[in-house]
């Protein structure tokens, strides 16, 4: 899955984890004060966490850090931060991360690794659902603040969380390097944009059902934040009502110059 001239290492000692640290100023654009913080890099690298980065040659160009947290009833893996610099972005890297961090996991007794993304950024979304394997049932509203930077726009910070359950074979496969096939187009829809504007259908209890995400939310955000904001609210509201209905978001389509997430009865 990943470019054979990367090597991904785990690191435990202060500079690497500095370094580690000062490479999230240039992956996501913020100030320093955002990154995260060595000394508690350092106790999770020690018990029970995992700083895991990627180099190409000595240089460190891709970083995660993950920890442990209690959610469910159950120990699992919590992916905080995990990201690619610009210029080696495209090649396969942050799938290695992500692959290198599952390896790691189940050696250490973790059957799940879980994490947050924007559930409007489409190139997410396929990495996290398509490439990766993983599925959402959760939805939170404005997790982290208000952020403007170089991957958010501005607007609040919804955030999915993804559940990744390493030992699904649909996972396994995947991480083995099979490309899954892509899933049948649903024909029930929930959410999606026409010419007229924002068309919202209320759950009945058919599976599978659709909803549409912009092509480039970003992008939306910077043009028409007033259409962004009010995509972003029905995809929020759209889906928590799904949700409390045990309903997950398992797939993710993109069909020609359209974008669409696949919810389904959440699997057991």
């Amino acid at each position: 899955m990943s470019d054979s001239t990367i090597t991904y290492r785990i690191l435990t000692e202060n500079p690497d984890l500095e370094a580690a640290s000062a490479l999230e100023t240039v992956i996501w654009g913020w100030e320093a004060r955002f990154s995260s913080p060595t000394n508690v890099m350092r106790v999770t690298a020690l018990k029970g966490g995992l700083t895991l980065c990627a180099y190409d040659g000595d240089a460190m160009i891709g970083m995660s850090w993950a920890f442990p947290v209690r959610t469910e009833g159950k120990w699992v893996l919590w992916s905080h931060v995990a990201g690619v610099i610009p210029d080696y972005r495209g090649r396969g890297i942050g799938a290695g991360i992500k692959v290198a961090q599952r390896d790691w996991a189940l050696t250490n007794d973790y059957d799940q690794i879980r994490w947050t993304f924007d559930p409007m950024q489409a190139g997410n979304a396929n990495f996290n659902l398509r490439v990766l394997g993983a599925t959402a049932y959760k939805i939170s509203e404005n997790m982290y603040g208000i952020y403007d930077d170089a991957l958010n726009p501005g607007l609040p910070t919804d955030r999915f969380e993804a559940v990744w359950a390493l030992n699904d074979p649909r996972v396994a496969r995947i991480a083995a390097g099979e490309i899954p096939p892509v899933a049948d187009m649903p024909t029930v829809t929930l959410l999606e944009y026409a010419d007229d504007g924002l068309k919202r259908r209320t759950l009945i209890g058919v599976s599978p059902a659709r909803l549409e995400i912009p092509a480039q939310f970003l992008r939306l955000g910077r043009e028409n934040p007033h259409l962004a904001r009010a995509w972003q609210t029905a995809l929020r509201e759209t889906l928590t009502e799904a949700f409390g209905a045990g309903f997950a978001v398992v797939d993710f389509i993109r069909d020609g110059g359209r974008y669409w997430y696949v919810l389904t009865e959440k699997p057991h």
